[in-house]
């Protein structure tokens, strides 16, 4: 079924130029991008139904994921849930990604999209293996469970570059030699060859370039660029036990974007350790900017970055814990030394609401997920511990927005 696009009719001009600061972006055209018709039929209806963009390439392939509950006994604390990744461009509509049994795809997922069509992500079922999918139908596991791993069988494929490819997986520890006990989340590089290598214990990969430059996080604190080649490893932004920096994407001018977290150390039971966050962007010479916040924000997030000095994420008031206000937030283009809303670079008659801005590819397109201000609120299921008696329960007064997916493409000023 092809998708069903919300179309601008008419090209606005371009808003004025700040008297003094930087141009306005261009205006856009909205597309929805709709899950495929059959991911929609076990939802429960009036419930929390989550889509999330990942990557849009070059080409306008953009790649994503659905999942919604499909059942809730809150007498007796279990639920389940449907769903499976999918592709979607504007020629082809949405195309769901199968894994390697298409009766148990909900709970496999797609992390990111090249321009050669090749989707990486995970094959979830009783263990998780790394995963390619092509827009032609293919499907391969190219990041296996270590075969001396008797726990912890969990690996993910992240991005490739139609050469190398990066993912991560839990290894064995240098410094707890115990064998089939695999306990250190790893940095994993799948050569030419198809040879996989550990490169880098306590470390995971986010992304990579053309040139094999990849970016991630050490030690679930410090950014990283590393180059899977040569294996230089360069800090882009050392953590610490409160501030938690992550690269999100790389592109193949070697220029990064990501965040800095400031978290609580020492959390209690239950209680989400995020307190705020800032947008970040690193030059091909790690030179480090931090990126403005959208007025009245205090917290912000980059996702992707762009080929032009644009960078896309999010900015607002940064309650990342909680599902139900993750659209509070506003989805953000950064440029030319500004933070602009990106809810104010589309007709305000469509009644779209933008929360956050995912990836832009080198057309300037924009993937990005909000909602429909018509929409009425749904169910957002949380699953707490009473206080009281410490017994599970699923608190189901709590409403949120029904998630919607959105690319963006401009049309000049």
């Amino acid at each position: 079924m092809r998708a069903i696009v919300v179309l601008a009719t008419s090209v606005l001009a371009c808003a004025p130029a700040f008297a003094h600061g930087p141009e306005a972006p261009a205006r856009y055209r909205l597309e929805e991008v709709r899950p495929p018709a059959s991911l929609l039929t076990p939802c429960l209806p009036g419930y929390r139904v989550y889509a999330q963009g990942t990557v849009i390439n070059d080409l306008g392939v953009a790649v994503g994921n659905f999942n919604c509950y499909s059942q809730i006994d809150p007498a007796t604390v279990t639920s389940s849930f449907s769903g499976a990744p999918f592709v979607w461009a504007s020629w082809f509509g949405p195309l769901i990604l199968n894994d390697s049994d298409p009766a148990t795809t909900t709970g496999s997922f797609a992390t990111t999209i090249n321009n050669r069509g090749e989707v990486f992500g995970a094959d979830v079922g009783s263990v998780f293996v790394g995963v390619k999918w092509s827009l032609a139908g293919g499907f391969e596991t190219i990041f296996p469970n270590d075969p001396e791993c008797d726990v912890l069988k969990l690996d993910v494929a992240v991005a490739g570059n139609g050469r190398y490819s990066v993912g991560y997986g839990y290894r064995q520890s240098p410094d707890l030699p115990i064998p089939g006990l695999c306990l250190a989340p790893s940095w994993l590089t799948r050569s030419p060859s198809g040879t996989v290598v550990t490169d880098i214990i306590n470390a995971d990969p986010r992304d990579i370039n053309v040139f094999n430059s990849a970016v991630g996080v050490k030690d679930q604190k410090s950014a990283i660029r590393f180059q899977v080649v040569t294996k230089e490893l360069r800090v882009l932004h050392a953590g610490d036990e409160t501030h938690q920096a992550a690269p999100t994407d790389i592109n193949d001018l070697g220029e990064v974007s990501g965040y800095v977290a400031t978290v609580n150390p020492a959390p209690a039971p239950g209680e989400c350790s995020y307190i705020s966050a800032r947008a970040l962007r690193w030059d091909r010479n790690d030179r480090e900017t931090v990126l403005p916040l959208l007025p009245g924000a205090t917290s912000s997030r980059a996702w992707s970055v762009g080929t032009d000095g644009e960078t896309v994420g999010e900015s607002g008031p940064g309650q990342y814990c909680d599902p139900q206000n993750s659209t509070n937030e506003r989805a953000t283009l950064w440029r030319d030394g500004g933070a602009f809303d990106l809810n104010e670079a589309i007709p305000p008659y469509l009644g779209v609401t933008l929360a956050s801005a995912n990836s832009i590819n080198r057309r300037g397109q924009i993937l990005a997920y909000g909602y429909r201000n018509a929409d009425p609120l749904v169910i957002c299921p949380v699953f707490m511990i009473d206080p009281v008696t410490q017994l599970p329960f699923y608190d189901v007064t709590q409403r949120c927005r029904y998630q919607r997916i959105y690319v963006l493409t401009p049309v000049g000023h």
